[in-house]
């Protein structure tokens, strides 16, 4: 009677082993699995990395080159600013020049018809 009693818990326990061994073969695939999914995730992880780099290589170069062209466009605006005012200048003298000779020749006149 013994002898059966001790047999009925050994194949409880050893069906607990089984289960046990079993959760735990379930687990470790799990682990593994998780493992797999992670290395995944962390080579994704690192290729977004990457291209946010070359996104953010390409932005700066972007506004470096946008501010060079602002550069350039203020510098021509200066430049056009410059010619305008130097024009502006210029036929201010003419007609000064202008009314000089204007004046000059009025004088010519008269002095030709004083004679």
């Amino acid at each position: 009677k013994k002898l059966n009693e001790l047999n009925a818990k050994l194949k409880i326990v050893m069906a607990r082993e089984k289960e046990t061994k079993s959760a735990l073969d379930s687990a470790w695939r799990d682990l593994s699995d998780q493992k797999k999914e992670n290395t995944t995730v962390t080579q994704q992880l690192n290729s977004a990395r990457s291209e946010v780099q070359q996104l953010r290589h390409q932005l700066k170069e972007q506004i470096n080159s946008a501010q060079m062209r602002n550069d350039r466009t203020s510098t021509m605006e200066r430049s056009v600013t410059d010619v305008r005012r130097a024009m502006i200048q210029q036929q201010k003298e003419w007609e000064i020049s202008e009314a000089n000779f204007q004046s000059e020749i009025e004088v010519l006149k008269q002095r030709l018809q004083d004679q």
